[in-house]
């Protein structure tokens, strides 16, 4: 979707599509600032850490802000300027008379025809924009007056390159010619990456002087003496009798094991904290490289991990979320009404943000990433209400060391049924208008054929025609991610019905995990099932896709929401969330920052980066370089840790 005009802070700025946000429901708020110590688990970070990260980051936005004089590249002057990912192109011959007519395309294209890209003769040599992003299949047709030939080569040009594509032509004895084609570099093209290296530097930079601002704390704390360590201790002991006084007096807490019941699991925020600041970095455009960019159809990027991420997140903070209810004995009617509330909120937000800069009722569109949310949020929280059980539930049974799996095998039963009604309809159902069999998993268009027959009308196959036939096509997204690459003309939505039952089963291996860490009391017995997890869900994933990108029997696409793609997600969230654990929870190595604090108030940070993503100091405009793109992208995550961690400070958290 794009953005409002009216909502924009900046004139002249292209916003990226914003289809991928995501907002973890399973956030938790404090409103008394007196509590955080205890909300965190341990004493606060003290201020000097706090001082010295914010500091760090602001150096980062020093530092990045002369970034993009330095490292974009330039074009010559008597040429005009060149965009992002683009190279010159021409092509000549080493013939006298010529004329050559050039037909490429991108391999990102996948079986797609060759389109036609300029002709050039020997009095004409206009040079062309040539994509630079992935490989270019070439053919150069040689046209002389009584004959033609044709070479082929695929090239993969680079940014702000000259390059001419020379076509040799060789006389036999018998008079018939023969043509060789090579790519001569005229201009050597930039590297693209320096910024990447540079920023990269910049952070690792800063981490180390964060270390080493620790390393002094800690030196100069432990130098101060026995006397104030043991004073600290004391004051802290008093501050956390008086919390639990306080709240037995309010009548919240009957014993002193609720004490411990705002103790928060960092590492959970720290995973929230990570894919919400990859989310923010790719949604204002990611320096505006195609790999931080949402993949074209089949594969994956970076910017295909955060949703969802915080989709398994979501499930493992349901688990939380309902050991907490059922601690404080809170009535199923309550229950109920909080998980109706909260997919009613989603929902409703989800249709607020659809309508940024589309007020157009008839072409309104309806699903969208939070109203995904809501319906997968729905439906999981709904089975674990019903199905919830003690952990210590049949703990003596002799499968005790899989109760985890056995004691939910209702749940598993009607998430695997949904799975199952995903992939029958996927490979069964036949799409109206398109050519292809039942099965088509392809994003279509004009360049693409089946038995000399166009798939134009096949885009996303039976996802997109269930989407089209309960919306209506004209409210359904209007911009898929294939649609530069494919020309596709249908409109095709990544939020769509039939993903809704993989994005179920992706919350719901991530309530698999939390049900894991409540079941379980050693820390290795839960590593050990976290990775049997990954390996599993891994494993499968490949097989599914022949660890190809486009040959599989179900390739990994975000767009159709594979099966693949949720299982090879959940085994990478499953990793993830196991380094986190160990770091930051069991051997207390990180402390999570600066993740750990967007991640404890992700919906202010998701929310308020929509609504002031186009205003200063979050952007600002730039040269059409990826130096000066990938300063501002940059600048704009720093300056949401910064406020992150100043809500943190205050004791300022939001929630749904």
């Amino acid at each position: 979707m794009s953005s409002s005009p009216a909502s924009d802070c900046t004139a002249g700025l292209s916003r990226p599509s914003y289809y991928s946000r995501s907002v973890d429901p399973g956030d938790r708020a404090v409103s008394d600032p007196a509590k955080l110590s205890n909300m965190t688990g341990s004493a606060m970070v003290p201020l000097y850490i706090r001082i010295t990260e914010g500091a760090c980051l602001a150096v980062l936005i020093a530092l990045c802000s002369s970034l993009s004089a330095a490292v974009h590249g330039t074009s010559d002057a008597d040429t005009p300027p060149l965009t992002i990912d683009t190279a010159y192109f021409k092509a000549e011959s080493n013939a006298e008379s010529y004329l050559i007519e050039v037909k490429w395309q991108t391999e990102e294209c996948y079986q797609c025809i060759l389109v036609p890209a300029g002709t050039f003769t020997d009095t004409d040599q206009t040079q062309i924009l040539a994509m630079t992003q992935w490989p270019m299949n070439i053919t150069a047709k040689f046209i002389t007056h009584n004959a033609s030939h044709e070479c082929s080569l695929m090239y993969h040009f680079g940014e702000h390159g000259n390059y001419s594509l020379v076509v040799n032509v060789t006389m036999e004895l018998d008079k018939n010619s023969t043509i060789s084609c090579d790519v001569i570099v005229q201009k050597q093209p930039i590297n693209s990456y320096i910024p990447i290296a540079v920023a990269f530097a910049i952070m690792v930079g800063l981490a180390l002087i964060t270390l080493v601002a620790l390393y002094v704390y800690r030196t100069v704390k432990n130098k101060l003496g026995r006397y104030n360590i043991l004073e600290d201790e004391e004051t802290s002991h008093s501050r956390t009798t008086a919390v639990t006084v306080q709240a037995e007096e309010d009548g919240s807490k009957t014993d002193s094991a609720r004490g411990e019941q705002k103790k928060r699991l960092r590492s959970l925020d720290t995973f929230r904290g990570i894919s919400l600041t990859v989310m923010i970095f790719v949604n204002y455009g990611g320096g505006e490289y195609w790999f931080f960019d949402h993949s074209i159809w089949n594969g994956l990027t970076v910017a295909d991990l955060v949703f969802p991420w915080f989709r398994w997140i979501m499930g493992v903070s349901m688990v939380l979320s309902f050991k907490v209810l059922r601690r404080n004995q809170v009535s199923n009617l309550q229950i109920l009404y909080k998980i109706l509330r909260r997919t009613v909120i989603l929902f409703g937000l989800g249709l607020i943000v659809n309508g940024q800069g589309n007020h157009y009722m008839p072409e309104f569109r309806i699903p969208g990433v939070l109203q995904r949310f809501s319906i997968t949020y729905l439906v999981v929280a709904l089975m674990e209400f019903v199905f919830v059980k003690p952990a210590t539930h049949n703990a003596g049974k002799w499968y005790s060391a899989i109760r985890d799996i056995v004691n939910y095998w209702a749940e598993w039963l009607i998430v695997l049924c949904l799975v199952a009604v995903q992939v029958i309809l996927t490979f069964v159902l036949h799409v109206e208008d398109c050519p292809a069999p039942p099965g088509y998993l392809g994003p279509g268009g004009p360049l693409l054929f089946y038995k000399g027959n166009s798939l134009e009308n096949c885009t996303g196959g039976a996802a997109g025609y269930v989407d089209r036939v309960i919306f209506g096509v004209q409210h359904i997204y209007t911009s898929p991610t294939c649609q530069d690459v494919y020309k596709t003309t249908m409109n095709y939505d990544p939020e769509g019905t039939l993903g809704c039952c993989t994005s179920i089963f992706m919350c719901f291996l991530g309530l698999q995990a939390g049900k894991i860490l409540f079941t379980y009391e050693t820390t290795i017995g839960k590593v050990k099932r976290w990775l049997a997890w990954a390996l599993l869900t891994g494993a499968i994933a490949a097989l599914l896709c022949k660890c190809s990108k486009n040959d599989g029997w179900i390739p990994i696409n975000k767009n159709l929401w594979s099966v693949s793609f949720v299982l090879a997600l959940s085994s990478m969230a499953f990793v993830l969330f196991t380094f986190c654990y160990i770091m930051v929870d069991v051997k207390g190595i990180w402390s999570g920052a600066p993740f750990r604090y967007p991640g404890m108030n992700s919906i202010l940070v998701y929310v308020g980066h929509i609504l002031l993503g186009d205003c200063f100091p979050f952007t600002w405009d730039t040269p059409a370089t990826h130096g000066a793109r990938l300063t501002v992208h940059l600048c704009g995550v720093a300056w949401w840790i910064l406020i992150s961690m100043y809500m943190y400070y205050i004791g300022f958290f939001v929630k749904i």
